[in-house]
């Protein structure tokens, strides 16, 4: 088999959204004949808050595993200490970015460890795949690069958000640091074999420093669900509505959960059931749905759970809500490509008129409610079907529109575009 090398900071059991893309990385390269060495930190698999994903590890050894063709290089990691005093932490954090240091707080910190396996394994490697961010995983490849020659592949699932999608300026300081940041990773992106993205505003911005860009989104496990799915079943008794994933106090949630509450006041008995799964994940906005909701016996609200729960919760619901994101630009999320994946009705309320509201139109799964009462309709038309046993419940892994948004369609992309790179190259 051909020998890949791939760098994240985020990998199973680490229970977060880009392990999931990196996870199917590797799976999809397997079946193209490659076999994968990961680098990435410890992880539990306990990890549910931002403080925990940057957290020293509890041991501080190499631990490696062998899962079928791979091998995985789990490294020790340590938290960043910054001086207690705010103007010196600022301070420290302006040199580090000055010296090339960007996000300093995350990050792979074994460059030796790493760059002497790539060194001895040098005739082997075909290239580097580095899943950014943290940006300093790029600048790895970057070195690896200019003393061994081995192509480096940057995957950008992020890249300063706020700047690029939302356009937000910031003052002094926030604009020196995206200046410094895109000094540094453009002088590294331009010598990347390829540059995957995961939207057009992205594409946009790197096609400046690096022809070779192309868009890979992220998607849903096809043979996940395919998996999951042939153990569970709707309860024909309930109307579950289901809404799986972070919510972030950015977005414009207050409506949909009015919503939601008018529906309950409306509808009483224990056949009804909601479930938001992941909702705790930040207290603030846990707090307030919770009390739009009264408190409601019939809303089940759960912190960060493991994707197996998530992916269950989420094909036994018989809605799924999301409140898209108001003002940005290319902002997709991740469950929405596991939400059409369900083959479920989805309401989006409000819309963003943008990604998602075109990805939910374009896969015929959903409606766009722009108003309290647009939404409140929908929601009662959907109980209504059930109610009558006249829900229409659509074979996902059928639905050929939506079989373009599985991770592994957009996986076999990308290993296309990246052998069609190397054959130009060569």
């Amino acid at each position: 088999m051909k020998k890949v090398i791939l760098l994240s900071y985020y990998y199973p059991p680490c229970n977060y959204v880009p392990s999931s893309r990196v996870k199917s990385f590797v799976e999809s390269l397997n079946k193209k004949n490659y076999s994968v060495t990961v680098f990435t930190r410890q992880w539990t698999g306990e990890e549910s808050t931002w403080l925990d994903y940057i957290s020293s590890s509890r041991e501080q050894e190499i631990v490696v595993k062998s899962e079928n063709e791979n091998e995985i290089y789990y490294l020790p990691f340590k938290e960043l200490e910054y001086p207690k005093t705010r103007i010196i932490s600022k301070l420290v954090t302006l040199y580090k970015l000055c010296r090339g240091h960007l996000q300093a707080e995350v990050g792979l910190q074994q460059f030796n460890f790493i760059n002497a396996y790539c060194k001895k394994h040098r005739k082997e490697i075909k290239f580097i795949l580095i899943s950014s961010p943290p940006y300093n995983l790029i600048k790895i490849g970057y070195k690896i690069y200019k003393e061994l020659k081995i192509p480096f592949i940057a995957d950008i699932r992020d890249y300063e958000n706020n700047r690029i999608l939302d356009d937000l300026r910031g003052g002094l300081r926030s604009r020196l640091d995206f200046s410094l940041n895109n000094f540094w990773m453009r002088r590294w992106v331009k010598k990347a074999q390829l540059i995957s993205v995961v939207n057009k505003e992205f594409f946009h911005h790197f096609k400046q420093y690096n022809k070779k860009v192309i868009e890979i989104r992220n998607g849903f496990s096809q043979s996940n669900f395919t998996e999951i799915s042939s153990r569970i079943s709707k309860d024909p008794q309930k109307f579950q509505i289901g809404l799986i994933g972070t919510i972030y106090p950015q977005q414009d949630y207050k409506m949909l959960f009015e919503v939601v509450r008018k529906f309950l006041d409306e509808n009483k008995g224990d056949h009804i059931i909601i479930k938001l799964i992941g909702l705790k994940s930040i207290e603030a906005v846990s707090n307030e749905v919770a009390n739009i909701l009264s408190n409601d016996p019939r809303v089940i609200i759960t912190g960060r759970v493991s994707f197996e729960h998530a992916t269950q919760e989420l094909l036994k619901s018989d809605l799924l809500v999301y409140p898209a994101w108001k003002g940005s630009k290319g902002r997709y999320s991740t469950k929405i490509f596991e939400y059409l994946g369900s083959g479920n009705k989805i309401l989006i309320c409000p819309g963003d008129d943008d990604v998602i509201d075109e990805l939910v139109k374009d896969g015929g799964k959903g409606f766009v409610a722009n108003t309290f009462n647009e939404a409140l309709d929908y929601l009662n038309v959907c109980y209504q079907m059930k109610l009558n046993a006249d829900y229409y419940l659509p074979t996902y892994s059928t639905v050929q529109s939506v079989l373009q948004y599985s991770r592994e369609y957009q996986n076999d992309l990308l290993i296309h575009e990246i052998e069609a790179s190397m054959t130009t190259e060569n």
